[in-house]
C-alpha cells in the first residue's frame, strides 16, 4: 500500500500488517503501531512524534535480513516509544529527540525488556536526551550523530561507531564499550560514567596529546 503524505495522526494501527508499505512523508503524530508488522516498510520523512511502536514484527524468519528492516531516514521520531527487535533499522538523519527505546517505553511491566538495535544506522541522527537503557547496540553506527544527554546506561555498544558524534552529557554508566570507535567523538570529557564503562581499555580513542 502507498500511504505517502497521508495524514494518519492518532491512528490506531495495533497489529496492522504494513509489510512493504510506503509511508514516506506520512503524518503519524501520536499514532499507535504496537505489534504492527513493519517488514520492509518505508517511513522516510514521516512524522511519528509521540507515536508508539511496541513489540513490532520486523523479520519474516529468525534470520536478520537487512532488506526487511524498516527505514526511518530523515523521519521525525520525537518522543517516540519503542522496544523489541529493530536490528538493522535505518534511522539516518532522523530526529529522535527524547525517544525511549526499551525499558520504560511502556507502562506495562511485562514490556520492560531492553530493545535490540544491533547494526542500526543512526548516522547524523539527532538523539538528544534519547534513552537506550540496557539496549543491544552492537555494531550500531552513530557517525556524526548528536547524542547530547543521551541515556546509554548498561547498553551493549560493542564495536559501535561514534566517529564524529557529540557525546556531551551522555550517560554510559555500566555500558560495554568493547572495541567501540570513539575517535573524533566530541564531549568525551563530559560523558557521565565513562570510567565505569566496561572494556573502555579496548575502545578506539584519539591519542592523548
Amino acid at each position: 500500500l502507498d500511504f505517502k503524505h497521508a495524514r494518519l495522526d492518532g491512528a490506531d494501527l495495533y497489529g496492522a500488517d504494513l509489510s512493504r508499505a510506503k509511508l514516506t512523508g506520512v503524518s503519524l503524530v501520536g499514532a499507535r503501531l504496537d505489534r504492527a508488522t513493519i517488514t520492509s516498510a518505508d517511513f522516510s520523512g514521516a512524522d511519528l512524534t509521540d507515536a508508539r511502536i511496541l513489540r513490532p514484527t520486523i523479520f519474516t524468519t529468525l534470520e536478520v535480513v537487512t532488506a526487511e528492516a524498516p527505514k526511518f531516514t530523515g523521519a521525525k521520531l520525537v518522543r517516540i516509544r519503542s522496544d523489541g527487535w529493530l536490528d538493522r533499522a535505518d534511522f539516518s538523519g532522523a530526529d529522535l529527540t527524547g525517544a525511549v527505546f526499551g525499558g520504560g517505553a511502556s507502562r506495562e511491566e511485562s514490556l520492560f525488556s531492553p530493545a535490540t538495535l544491533v547494526s542500526a544506522n543512526f548516522t547524523k541522527a539527532i538523539l538528544k536526551e534519547t534513552k537506550f537503557p540496557g539496549a543491544a547496540l552492537k555494531y550500531a553506527r552513530f557517525i556524526d550523530a548528536d547524542l547530547t544527554g543521551a541515556n546509554l546506561r548498561g547498553a551493549n555498544l560493542t564495536r559501535a561507531d561514534f566517529t564524529g558524534a557529540d557525546l556531551t552529557g551522555a550517560d554510559v554508566t555500566g555500558a560495554n564499550l568493547d572495541e567501540a570507535d570513539l575517535r573524533h567523538a566530541k564531549g568525551l570529557d563530559q560523558v557521565i560514567g565513562l570510567t565505569s564503562a566496561t572494556n573502555l581499555d579496548s575502545a578506539q580513542r584519539d591519542p592523548t596529546p
